[in-house]
């Protein structure tokens, strides 16, 4: 029952509670059919299941500007929904592989516009990112017409997003640090596909189980390993450890 308005207020107090001078800019956060404005303004829209909420804020500490945004989905999303989010993510992951000193700006925006277009020609409106410091918006742009060359020391986002008039929209921004080779991603919240970080997780569990598993062979086959009086009371354990993995690999 959150409305897109508190969602934004929320994030805002969490900013300035943990130190934060005051917000970078204006929060945006646009959920379900909100989501294809790109920079939309919060509304008392209630979110619903199957929506997507694009969420773009930053907060400045020490009158530096930071800049972000991730969209996530509350409930179960469409297919649809899914490849246009891994589009989103691998041309943006793609600009950030591009993203190194002595390269034109514009070549970063082809590296994300490339992928988009693809399957998506026309839904990417915006440039692929802008320098931020002590504004949140600085010169140069990674944008098609933008032929600066990149700089060590520069930090400039990295938002690609595609936008679907009426449905939903996803953007995806990191800040990057650029270095003599390559950049530094300076943004370390997740962005990988539920599923897969599912996936990942499932199978961490799923190894975490055969250790168990080997370990109570070890000690049930040969009593060098523990001492007779306590291998009761460890079997027990490990079962127990054991079947709570289980448990929460099942509920995933």
């Amino acid at each position: 029952n959150k409305s897109e308005r508190e969602i934004a207020l929320e994030l805002e107090f969490f900013m300035r509670k943990q130190g934060a001078e005051k917000i970078a800019f204006d929060t945006i956060v646009v959920s379900g059919t909100n989501g294809s404005m790109c920079h939309g303004v919060p509304s008392d829209k209630k979110i619903q299941k199957g929506d997507f909420i694009t969420m773009d804020f930053g907060a400045v500490v020490n009158g530096y500007h930071s800049d972000m945004t991730r969209t996530v989905a509350y409930g179960t999303v469409s297919e649809a929904q899914k490849q246009v989010y891994q589009t989103v993510l691998q041309a943006q992951l793609a600009a950030i592989q591009t993203a190194t000193s002595g390269i034109p700006c514009n070549q970063v925006d082809k590296a994300a516009r490339d992928i988009i277009d693809v399957n998506y020609a026309g839904t990417f409106g915006h440039t692929t990112g802008h320098a931020v410091g002590l504004e949140i918006h600085e010169w140069p742009y990674f944008a098609p017409a933008c032929q600066v060359i990149t700089k060590p020391g520069m930090v400039i986002t990295v938002e690609p997003g595609i936008y679907l008039e009426g449905k939903f929209g996803v953007r995806i921004e990191d800040m990057v640090l650029i270095q003599e080779n390559g950049c530094e991603n300076l943004t370390g919240s997740a962005k990988e596909q539920y599923d897969a970080m599912i996936s990942t997780l499932k199978q961490g569990l799923e190894n975490q189980k055969d250790i168990f598993n080997e370990g109570l062979e070890s000690i049930g086959s040969d009593s060098t390993v523990v001492p007779k009086e306590d291998r009761e009371a460890l079997i027990e354990s490990l079962k127990d450890a054991r079947e709570e993995l289980e448990s929460a690999r099942k509920e995933m």
